[in-house]
């Protein structure tokens, strides 16, 4: 571990650089090891990058792993047999991955992104998707940003299926701050992953690097609404390189949150239609009315998730429980919840989402809220 992690410190050496190395070298630590005439006889490596290499110890790589041993972060390399061979047609798929939970053989899956703020017509697309998914034994992948792709997780693991989120920042730091609860669930039934080292922050440059690795890890990819910069759209854009199937669920012409979603059809991604299509052989239809099964049974499925909430599982957080009392004896409108908690709409609506996919809360006729049972 500690030599692969030597690797992706090196500066100047990218994802194409270690990776060409390696083919060479075959480990890290012969790299590691090599004399200047061996170094130099790799593709790309001149007199520059080899300064580099020589002059780079050990020690960032070991303050790195020492930091994973604290945090209980684990390491996944290139060459691990549980590194799915479909990610590296990624030319940047990452040496290294860092991650909590586990990650099972033959992880790959469905991604599914789109908007941070999703209507409830998107909702309802990615809740009855992943139920599907989840019935059906497939990893559901997306980037536990905001919105759809909270929402996806969420979804995923009220109907106990198994999900993997990548990160822009180190899997020990939580973005969004208000998904923790989340991120400990998705620990402890699928993975939180990223490609940076134990501390690193948010920055913006890290979220299309994610995007790329999201869809690697997607053997089809759906996007569900999507504005016209949507951070879903670069996602679908690198799936399509990897000729990956993409899926847009299409919406209302006059809808600024599909604006994005509708022009991947236009530009030849398929219509979203039906949650068989995202199997692997959706022609045979085997699984078509499973979907209607599982939501004859979801109230039961949902107490039954909610039971093992309250057996430890998940927490509400302070601001959850602020909500579900607000609520609990008269219904509140959106913004009436804002004023009480003293914050705005947009900060709240992720939340609601989550307790509203948990069947703690749900959205009468007119919009108020008001708490389930």
């Amino acid at each position: 571990m500690l030599y692969y992690i030597w690797l992706t410190t090196i500066k100047g050496i990218g994802p194409i650089s270690q990776k060409n190395l390696l083919k060479y070298f075959r480990t890290p630590e012969n790299i590691f090891r090599a004399n200047e005439k061996e170094i130099k006889n790799v593709v790309g490596i001149g007199d520059t990058l080899f300064g580099f290499i020589r002059g780079k110890n050990l020690d960032d790589a070991q303050i790195i792993l020492d930091k994973c041993d604290k945090l209980n972060i684990k390491i996944l390399t290139y060459n691990d047999e549980l590194y799915p061979e479909r990610v590296k047609e990624l030319a940047s798929s990452p040496i290294v991955l860092y991650y909590r939970g586990t990650i099972r053989r033959n992880a790959m899956g469905v991604g599914i992104v789109g908007s941070r703020k999703c209507t409830d017509y998107g909702k309802e697309v990615v809740k009855e998707a992943v139920t599907y998914l989840a019935e059906n034994d497939i990893t559901v992948i997306s980037g536990m940003a905001k919105g759809i792709d909270g929402y996806a997780h969420t979804a995923c693991l009220m109907a106990n299926g198994y999900t993997l989120a990548f990160l822009g920042n180190s899997v020990d730091i939580c973005y969004p701050k208000e998904h923790a609860r989340l991120m400990d669930s998705i620990v402890e039934n699928g993975a939180v992953i990223s490609e940076y080292p134990p501390t690193t922050g948010v920055r913006a440059e890290h979220f299309p690097r994610r995007n790329a690795i999201i869809s690697s890890f997607s053997n089809k990819l759906l996007v569900v609404e999507a504005a016209h910069k949507s951070g879903a759209l670069i996602t679908a854009r690198c799936a399509k390189e990897l000729k990956r199937e993409v899926y847009a669920a299409p919406n209302s012409i006059y809808s600024k949150n599909s604006y994005g979603a509708n022009r991947l059809i236009k530009g030849g991604a398929k219509i979203y239609l039906k949650p068989s299509q995202l199997l692997d052989n959706p022609g045979k239809d085997i699984f078509d009315g499973i979907i209607e099964k599982a939501k004859d049974n979801n109230h039961k499925k949902e107490e039954n998730a909610l039971e093992t909430l309250d057996a430890g599982q998940m927490i509400y957080s302070p601001m959850e429980m602020k909500i579900l009392d607000f609520v609990k004896d008269n219904p509140k409108t959106l913004g009436q919840i804002a004023d009480h908690l003293n914050c705005n709409e947009v900060e709240i609506l992720d939340i609601i989402s989550i307790l509203e996919i948990s069947g703690d809360i749900r959205t009468l006729p007119g919009g108020k809220i008001c708490c389930e049972g």
